[in-house]
């Protein structure tokens, strides 16, 4: 499976370009995770690589993903969701929303119609059992713990994962999916 994870504009929220504090390790982990199961991960931070609407339209067209994650914090809530009406006006690609703002309104967040599916919480092993239930053509999702879905226009969620015990059992985040560190530095 393709599955492309966008960190959405920041300098579109303040009006000024900010360097991040540090590179999206919530994406890189999740990168990490997904590539050890298998699955082909590209990632695109949307202010250090400049994507513009026309760059992430070429992005999709290129890449064909089969999932996009996207990532938010409250103040680029609004970021991620014009991305994902941007993939949405291309493709019917599923989209997953992951992130502080997933989980702060996670209700509020499902409910807008280009989104998808939503993660609450530590995304590592519920990205991989969602995977597992697409890349198997299914749409059995109620046994997929901290997943928020829609069936039928319908909003469901599932109970909540533990947090992850044993964290030398996830890998080390996926740095090399990223064109350089230098910007975050």
């Amino acid at each position: 499976m393709r599955i492309l994870l966008i960190n959405p504009s920041q300098r579109m929220v303040y009006g000024i370009h900010m360097l991040p504090a540090s590179p999206p390790l919530g994406l890189l982990q999740i990168g990490a995770v997904l590539e050890k199961m298998g699955q082909d991960v590209r990632l695109v931070d949307v202010d250090i690589e400049g994507i513009n609407r026309e760059k992430l339209r070429s992005i999709i067209n290129d890449f064909h993903p089969d999932l996009v994650g996207i990532t938010s914090v409250t103040a680029t809530f609004n970021q991620a969701l014009e991305v994902a009406q941007e993939i949405k006006n291309l493709r019917d690609i599923p989209i997953v929303l992951g992130g502080i703002h997933a989980i702060v309104d996670s209700a509020g967040a499902i409910a807008h119609p280009n989104i998808d599916f939503l993660i609450k919480g530590e995304g590592e092993i519920t990205i991989c059992e969602l995977v597992k239930v697409l890349e198997a053509g299914s749409s059995n999702f109620e046994d997929i713990n901290s997943l928020w879905f829609k069936k039928d226009s319908t909003i469901y969620h599932n109970e909540d994962r533990e947090l992850i015990q044993d964290l030398d059992s996830i890998p080390y985040p996926a740095f090399h999916l990223l064109k350089s560190l230098n910007p975050y530095l």
